[in-house]
């Protein structure tokens, strides 16, 4: 939705604040359905809940098209709610389908998200310029929906305590009582966090150090283009080891140092080379946090658990970013202030990381 956003709020006469809930709303919708969403898949199955979830996708995005002011605010928030069910139940099901190959699978969903997003990201204002209106090309992505409810039918039966043995070796503690699991939840959110911050200052940034417009559009793709092979490559090796600190450490480096070249200097080089080493952190980052809830979980039913805190908590966090690091600019015409913020944050994410890596689980 982000680059149609002028074009809805012209049409619909939104305030700033109105754009900037809609945008809110489905990290909204995570943090609140996420600790729910596991206690519903044990209830009604892992596949049908997902199930569920596509087609609730599928139900906001015709919704937020044809509905007007109301429906494109309840529409979205529908889309989030069915987004957050597949968010959560997706690292429970590799975990228990691919219990030896946890990073690969993750690393190709991953991928296959981020793919995804970007052509949509690419696609979308010249569809709606094409003649579709910005009505239009949202409604056009239910197709999409309605291809993976079909693929997914399948699977409806799926229910992971099927696969998940009977005798527990101990009690499950409350996941909130848990250290490794706030050190996973912290890493996840914080990356989460950063990577909202960025994609939504960033050109605004680049053009304020005197940038065109046009060019620093391109320059943010490439913040997403660039991390496509790490979110492959990545996960995919750090399954390969029983402990994936190391991996976590390249992730939260190469941020601090992204952001740093950002703070130095707002020469076009610099600031377009800063773009590139952030895409490659978010590549490493992103992808480890939602691989994390598979390593650091005992079995199917942990992962669902872990992954459904850990989304709640990270997903609230991560909904502070934006409005942080503008509340900072406001206080001051230098982003270096802002960035400073985002900065610290790598800090713990990097802190954090080195315990979430070491082997064991929650």
């Amino acid at each position: 939705m982000g680059p149609l956003l002028p074009e809805i709020t012209e049409a619909l006469g939104l305030t700033g604040s109105a754009s900037g809930l809609l945008t809110t709303l489905p990290l909204i919708a995570f943090a609140v359905v996420s600790p729910l969403t596991g206690g519903l898949g044990r209830r009604w199955g892992e596949g049908r809940t997902i199930l569920a979830g596509l087609a609730l996708i599928l139900l906001g995005t015709v919704l937020r098209s044809m509905a007007g002011t109301v429906g494109l605010f309840l529409g979205t928030a529908v889309v989030g709610v069915g987004t957050a069910l597949g968010n959560v139940l997706l690292p429970a099901v590799v975990k228990a389908e691919y219990p030896t190959r946890v990073g690969q699978v993750t690393a190709y969903y991953t991928v296959s998200m981020v793919a995804a997003a970007a052509l949509a990201l690419a696609l979308n204002v010249p569809l709606a310029n094409a003649g579709l209106g910005w009505a239009g090309a949202l409604v056009i992505w239910g197709a999409a929906v309605v291809i993976t409810l079909l693929v997914w039918r399948k699977n409806a039966a799926l229910r992971l305590s099927d696969r998940t043995p009977e005798q527990a070796p101990a009690p499950r503690k409350p996941i909130w009582k848990s250290g490794l699991a706030w050190c996973v939840t912290l890493f996840f959110g914080i990356n989460s966090l950063i990577f909202y911050a960025v994609i939504g200052w960033l050109p605004t940034i680049l053009q304020s150090g005197g940038m065109a417009g046009s060019t620093a559009g391109a320059v943010t793709s490439l913040y997403q283009v660039v991390s496509l092979l790490p979110s492959l490559l990545v996960p995919t090796l750090a399954g390969k080891c029983r402990d994936q600190r190391g991996w976590l450490l390249l992730g939260s480096v190469l941020n601090i140092i992204g952001i740093g070249m950002l703070m130095l200097s707002t020469a076009a080089g610099v600031q377009i080379a800063a773009t590139a080493i952030l895409g490659l952190a978010n590549g490493c980052a992103f992808s480890m946090g939602l691989a994390l809830m598979g390593f650091r979980a005992r079995d199917a039913v942990d992962a669902a658990r872990l992954s459904g805190f850990a989304q709640s908590v990270g997903y609230a966090l991560a909904a502070t970013g934006p409005l942080v690091v503008g509340w900072l600019h406001d206080l001051t015409p230098n982003w270096n202030i802002g960035l400073g913020y985002i900065l610290f944050t790598s800090v713990v994410a990097l802190l954090a990381g080195q315990r979430a890596g070491r082997e064991g689980t929650i």
